[in-house]
């Protein structure tokens, strides 16, 4: 660490254009605090030199607060002599202008030390923030929406992890029933339009019977091999009929008429019947899509039913967490309004007894003198001293 240079630094008057004797009386009102700054800078290169520590950083604040003070009454003094010798301004200009920025350079320094260990919590907290988001984008596609994630304990920052899984885990089982059920409704639809395209030539034998779309395989094999028998028996049992018919024409003409109104009435007969398998095949396919909708729709129910209870689970976690920093906070601050009342509780005493003294001490001009300038100025000087004073004590305490 590079020491800083705190030699005093003399100043010239005549290059402001003013006499020694002038200039003197501006020297001597900043002697005071150029004084109590070489004081102070002998702390300050022994601060320098020792191991940083919490004990190094708390002697670092204590002295660079005290050289705050100096710097701020080096602008007191700066303001007070410039209103007095307007022509000796740029000469004040410059004993202000140096002293500060030794005490700057100073100042700069010692806040590097003091705020050594809060430097190392804050990169702490930006590391942990930083580690915490990409866990959260492991399980989640907004990690952004959470905050405060530094803050939280690693048991509230585990449960929200756990949550998110769990919320993940869910909505990939529900995705995988839902496909399931698409790939097999899928395989009963081919299933359905085959059937009914194998079935077709015998759709005039239907009776009452099960859906072709529900069937197994043997149960399906048993119905198409009776509406082939069906078939089968309807043939032959329509050959018999026409040999019946062509040996009935040839017994007799006369009975030619009865035998074609009874082959209509049979005609008329496999017509109702074939409309009515057509109309109950109807009613099957739509028993079939009223079930897979009230099934689809059961789905979509117990789905937002289980988003509700996640939503709810990451609420009660958010809500947890901000409790436990709001009360850390709150036990901090009232801890800090202790010390303080405790710290202004001891001081009191003595800032009174100081502040008594202090007013007890007058000035007053000897008579004959009360218009003598040089004496208006020292009583002003005084009053001056009196209220620097009772700054000091203030600020000391």
């Amino acid at each position: 660490m590079t020491e800083t240079n705190t030699k005093l630094v003399v100043i010239d008057p005549k290059e402001y254009g003013l006499e020694q004797d002038k200039a003197s009386v501006i020297e001597k009102a900043f002697m005071p605090v150029i004084t109590e700054r070489d004081a102070l800078s002998e702390i300050y290169k022994s601060i320098l030199t020792q191991e940083l520590t919490i004990e190094t950083t708390q002697q670092a604040r204590e002295l660079r607060l005290k050289l705050v003070k100096v710097r701020t009454s080096t602008d007191t003094i700066h303001k007070t002599e410039k209103a007095f010798y307007l022509a000796g301004g740029k000469f004040v200009d410059a004993w202000k202008n140096k002293n500060i920025t030794v005490i700057q350079e100073m100042e700069s320094r010692l806040s590097e030390i003091e705020n050594y260990f809060v430097n190392i919590e804050k990169k702490r907290l930006e590391d942990l923030k930083a580690l915490r988001t990409s866990k959260l984008s492991e399980v989640t596609d907004t990690p952004e929406i959470y905050s405060n994630l530094e803050a939280m304990t690693d048991a509230a920052f585990d449960n929200l992890i756990k949550g998110l899984k769990l919320v993940k885990e869910q909505e990939a089982a529900e995705a995988a029933i839902l496909e399931a059920s698409r790939i097999e409704n899928a395989r009963l639809d081919n299933l359905e339009t085959q059937r009914k395209i194998e079935t077709a030539p015998y759709v005039q034998f239907f009776g009452v019977s099960p859906s072709l779309r529900e069937m197994n395989d043997t149960e399906y094999t048993i119905f198409l091999n009776s509406l082939k028998t069906a078939k089968n028996d309807y043939e032959a049992e329509q050959e018999k009929i026409r040999l019946e018919n062509e040996r009935l024409q040839k017994e007799a003409q006369a009975k030619q008429a009865q035998i074609e109104k009874e082959r209509k009435e049979a005609q008329a007969k496999a017509e109702a019947e074939a409309k009515k398998q057509a109309d109950i095949q109807a009613k099957l396919k739509a028993d079939a899509d009223a079930k897979l909708k009230a099934e689809q729709e059961k789905a979509a129910k117990e789905k937002a039913e289980q988003q509700a209870i996640n939503d709810k689970l990451q609420a009660e976690l958010k809500a947890k967490a901000d409790a436990e920093t709001k009360a850390k906070q709150e036990a901090d601050q009232k801890e800090k309004d202790r010390i303080a009342a405790e710290k202004k509780a001891a001081k009191a005493p003595v800032e009174t007894k100081l502040n008594n003294w202090i007013d007890a001490t007058n000035m007053t001009i000897p008579a004959g003198l009360e218009k003598n300038l040089i004496a208006l100025k020292i009583l002003e000087k005084f009053e001056s001293f009196k209220k620097w004073a009772k700054i000091e004590i203030k600020n000391e305490l």
